[in-house]
Formats: structure tokens, sequence, C-alpha cells
């Protein structure tokens, strides 16, 4: 998924500055969340091949695996927005040290929101054009530019953002144990199953997770800048294990094409048949 921050380079030195007026704040990248990126689009390429495998073959296997791959997919979608949190912590308080007022990083963030969506819907009408009624309505990357218009009103929280966004993760999980019906809402809460798409992030309960995300930046990173425990994170990792995560929206938007080709390739080497529902 996207990196959020645009942190332009590694945590040992800026790639280059910023500037707001006559100040000039330099712009690192953090190896630790790259790192973590890649771990989560690693957790998705593993979900999507077997996705893949089960749509195109029509083995039902998926279904098979219950919730242990139900669980897959869900850690997947929670790393990732909860990376959103923790990376938008470090981005506003660059802009609040390049000496940004609320307006002006409502604005840039804003900025960036839509641009998010806007892959989002690109998303979606790619999907309507391969799967028809089945397509990405609200998916992970509407859910993360959606959630970029929201954190600005719940940043200055801070911490108090992690009991807040338990409370709406229990709210989001509670409503969709219940299967309320409310028409036109299902950015915000969940559809009954096989209403919304492939792919769907409502904002109750996945907000939520940003909001933990946030309260966890707030606490590791404070000013935006590592806390304390940074002297004790190991040595910088290999730069092929960090190179996903500076580049994970790039990634999110081709991989499925491409694991789809690979997919039906090697089914088709086995001599297994496939087809396109």
């Amino acid at each position: 998924m996207p990196s959020v921050t645009e942190l332009a380079a590694s945590r040992h030195g800026p790639a280059g500055a910023t500037s707001q007026g006559d100040r000039t704040t330099p712009r690192v990248r953090y190896w630790e969340l790259d790192l973590a990126r890649s771990v989560a689009i690693a957790m998705m390429v593993v979900y999507h091949v077997g996705y893949n495998v089960d749509f195109l073959s029509g083995t039902g296997r998926n279904d098979a695996l219950g919730l242990g791959w139900r669980g897959l997919q869900g850690a997947t979608g929670f790393l990732f927005l909860f990376l959103v949190g923790v990376s938008f912590t470090i981005s506003d308080a660059a802009a609040r040290r390049r000496g940004l007022d609320w307006a002006g990083r409502l604005r840039k963030h804003a900025r960036r929101g839509a641009q998010v969506i806007g892959f989002g819907l690109i998303v979606s009408l790619a999907t309507l054009i391969a799967l028809g009624d089945g397509f990405v309505r609200f998916g992970i990357l509407h859910a993360i530019g959606a959630s970029l218009l929201l954190a600005p009103f719940v940043v200055r929280l801070g911490a108090w953002n992690a009991p807040l966004g338990v409370a709406v993760v229990a709210a989001g999980l509670a409503i969709q144990r219940a299967g309320l019906d409310v028409p036109g809402l299902f950015p915000v809460v969940w559809e009954p199953s096989g209403r919304a798409g492939v792919d769907y992030y409502p904002l109750l309960p996945w907000f939520g997770v940003v909001m933990i995300g946030i309260a966890a930046g707030t606490l590791l990173y404070p000013d935006g800048r590592p806390g304390r425990w940074s002297g004790r994170v190991a040595a910088t990792p290999p730069r092929w294990l960090t190179a996903p995560g500076r580049h994970s929206l790039v990634i999110y938007l081709v991989h499925q094409p491409v694991l789809i080709l690979t997919v039906a390739g090697v089914l088709a080497a086995l001599g297994i048949e496939w087809r396109w529902p």
C-alpha cells in the first residue's frame, strides 16, 4: 500500500530538503517503516497468490482454510493501515516543524488523500471492467485516502487515539456482526456480505486501526523523530528488504495483473484447467 508520508531518504541522511519561507528542514526516511511495509507487501502477495489460484481454478480451497486464510487477509490490511497512522504522525510533525499551521497541514494531507483516492478510483474502474458487479467499491486505497482526510482532526489527540481507535474497531465489528443494512453508507459502515464487492475496507472498523497507528507514532516518534528506542534498533538491513516498502503504491497497483498472468501460466503448464469466472 502507499507510503503516505513522502519521506524522501534513509534515516541516516537526507536526500533533499523542503522549505517553508526561509526555513529548511531535511526530509528523512525511516528504514524500519519501509521494512514493515515490505513485510505487509509479502503478506499481500502470498494471500493474492492463493486467492488467484482459487479464483481461476474454482477449487474452493481458500474457503476450506477458513479462519486462517481470512486472518491473513485481515492481518495484512491491519499492518498496512497501522503503518498509515504511524507515518501520518511523522509527516504531520515534519510539516509543523516547517512552520505550517493547521490549515496548511490540512491542505497538504487533503492533497495526498485525494491523490490516493484517485488511484483507488482507477482500481475501481479496472475491477469493474474485469469483475462486473464484484468490483472494488471501497478498497484499501479508498480507505487510506479517506483516512488521510480524517486524520488531521484526530492527530492532536496523540496517545488517546489508542483507546478511541479500539472503540472504533469494536463498533465496526459490532455493526458487521449485526448485519445492519444502511444503503449508501458502505464507505463508513459494513454492508451485508456480497453487497460491497472485493477488497472491502469500510472506515468502521478500519479507521480505528489508523488511529491506533497514530497513537503508536506519537509514542515511538515524538515530534516526528525516533524516540529513545532508536538506539536499540539493529543496523540498517539490506536495501533489497526495504525497497518494496519504498515503492508500495506502485507495487500495489501492478501486482495483481502480474500475479494473475503468472498463476494462469503456471496452472496451464501443470495441465490444470482454469477459466476467468
